[in-house]
């Protein structure tokens, strides 16, 4: 028998979530598909959380949401403005423009988590509400369809690399996008940018808007060798992993080894592991965590 617990480098609390009925499009029909979706998350000590979601759709047309946190003199609120809402239509050159940035081969090349989210509770003030930054924090996620196959990644900060010029001519685009005004509708036509809901009447179950905790909920336990279980080799291995915003397993390496044979176990089985991505104001993140992988005979 093998025993697998799972250990968490940090606790968030608990934020309160808005609630926004889900508009419909088309006559309730979507006739055309999002290229991108983008959540955006901007903010300072000063002002407070900016966030902001984002769907362009094949034939140029868009919705796009903007909420801010409540600035009281300086010091930011928890509090959530209600959000502003617009649904408009880029122009032809505009719509190719993107295109033409997400089909780039440094684009495509894109995988996983860009930046350090390591550092990020250090950025972060938590209040018995909610959360407001205490540094600079700019997170963006990003969800592209492409032909063969879909795209996500999230970038935390500053761009460096090979991507970098062609993330950053994405982020301009998009902050081009974010400024623009015309088309602004009723705001109880907010959803989060929700392309569909997969529960009834567009409900779906509570969740905290902010939990830096992934939850697994998938775990299909590591293989015990046995020869490993013959010659009683038992104990505790630790492994450091990335969980990428999607619930996915990124990056993962052994902290405290037991053997060669049994640290190899844990990690084919870990890298298969599947989780309920943390959270940041509602904006799935990656998060690191440690794992603890406990084989007994």
């Amino acid at each position: 028998m093998n025993r697998v617990l799972v250990s968490i480098a940090y606790v968030a609390l608990a934020v309160g979530s808005i609630a926004q009925p889900s508009p419909i499009k088309n006559g309730g029909l979507l006739t055309v598909s999002p290229i991108v979706q983008i959540e955006h998350l901007v903010g300072d000590q000063e002002t407070g959380f900016t966030q902001s979601c984002l769907l362009v759709y094949s034939d140029g047309t868009y919705h796009r949401e903007t909420t801010r946190q409540v600035d009281n003199g300086h010091r930011p609120k928890p509090d959530w403005q209600l959000p502003e809402v617009f649904e408009s239509a880029i122009s032809a050159g505009d719509l190719k423009q993107l295109k033409e940035i997400v089909e780039a081969k440094n684009f495509r090349a894109i995988a996983g988590t860009l930046g350090d989210p390591v550092t990020l509770r250090s950025r972060l003030l938590f209040w018995p509400t909610g959360v407001t930054p205490h540094g600079d924090v700019d997170i963006l996620d990003a969800s592209v369809a492409h032909s063969n196959s879909p795209q996500l990644f999230e970038v935390f900060g500053l761009l460096s690399g090979s991507q970098a010029n062609t993330l950053r001519q994405f982020k301009k685009w998009i902050a081009g996008l974010e400024k623009r005004k015309e088309g602004r509708i009723d705001y109880t036509a907010a959803d989060s940018c929700s392309v569909r809901s997969p529960f009834p009447n567009g409900s779906s179950p509570w969740e905290p808007t902010t939990r830096l905790i992934p939850r697994p909920f998938y775990t299909p336990p590591p293989e015990y060798p046995v020869e490993e279980r013959n010659a009683r080799h038992s104990g505790n291995i630790t492994l450091h992993a990335m969980i990428n915003s999607d619930g996915s397993v990124g990056s993962v390496s052994v902290g405290r080894s037991l053997n060669p044979a049994l640290d190899q176990c844990a990690l084919n089985a870990v890298r298969k592991w599947k989780f309920v991505p943390a959270r940041l104001n509602g904006i799935a993140i990656a998060t690191p965590i440690d794992i603890g992988v406990h084989f007994e005979p």
